[in-house]
């Protein structure tokens, strides 16, 4: 996952707020690399990442501190705004493929 951090992001450029308030914090995704944990999760571009693993995210360094946690083998929820509405997927932590 391409990110960042969705409040200053979305203030500066609210077309890509696709229904989220443009002062929501947690992670803007920009972009997903094909065949990631993230593409397999179901996170898609413009969705903001607010919340991993129970607990609530405000940047990508609250992000990254928490995956960081996790091992192959692992599995987490995220909670996610997709054009105004909050969904919830399951992200499997499995060996990157060959």
């Amino acid at each position: 996952v391409l990110g960042a951090d969705a409040e200053g992001d979305l203030q500066r450029h609210p077309e890509a707020a696709r229904g989220a308030p443009v002062d929501s914090k947690g992670v803007y995704v920009g972009k997903v690399r094909p065949g990631s944990i993230a593409e397999r999760a179901g996170i898609q571009p413009g969705d903001i990442i607010t919340a991993f693993a129970g607990k609530r995210v405000n940047g990508t360094y609250a992000l990254d501190k928490l995956i960081d946690m996790f091992q192959v083998g692992q599995s987490a929820s995220a909670r996610l705004l997709r054009d105004g509405e909050s969904i919830t997927v399951q992200i499997d932590f499995v060996a990157p493929e060959a």
